[in-house]
C-alpha cells in the first residue's frame, strides 16, 4: 500500500493542524493536488485531500469541526457534512511538501 503524507510548512497553518491532529504532517489520499473551490478564497486553489477515516480513526472529527466551525464561522453541524460532499479535508497545495513512497513512475 501506498503512503503519501502532506507535511505543512507554512508557520501559522502548520501550528493549526499541531492543535488539531498534533502534528504538520498528516496522509493525503493522492501526490497529485486538484482545484477546488475554498471558502473565503478568490478562485480554485490546488488542494491535497486528507482522508475522512484517517480524521475518523485518529479520533480528530470533533477537534476539526470545532476548529474550522470556528475559523469559518460555520454551524458546526455542516462542517462534517460538507467534508464529506469534498471526499476529504482539503489542504491548499502552497506552503507545503509532499512524500510518497509510490514507485508508480519509476
Amino acid at each position: 500500500m501506498t503512503t503519501t503524507t502532506v507535511t505543512i510548512l507554512d508557520p501559522e497553518r502548520a501550528a493549526a493542524f499541531r492543535r488539531v491532529y498534533g502534528t504538520a504532517t498528516v496522509p493525503v489520499t493522492s501526490m497529485f493536488p486538484h482545484l477546488a473551490e475554498l471558502p473565503g478564497l478568490d478562485g480554485p486553489r490546488l488542494v491535497y485531500l486528507v482522508p475522512l477515516d484517517w480524521i475518523e480513526a485518529g479520533g480528530h472529527r470533533a477537534a476539526l469541526v470545532e476548529f474550522l466551525a470556528a475559523r469559518f464561522g460555520a454551524d458546526p453541524a455542516d462542517v462534517w457534512r460538507d467534508l464529506v460532499a469534498q471526499g476529504g479535508l482539503p489542504v491548499l497545495a502552497e506552503g507545503c511538501t509532499v512524500t510518497s513512497d509510490s514507485r508508480e513512475f519509476l
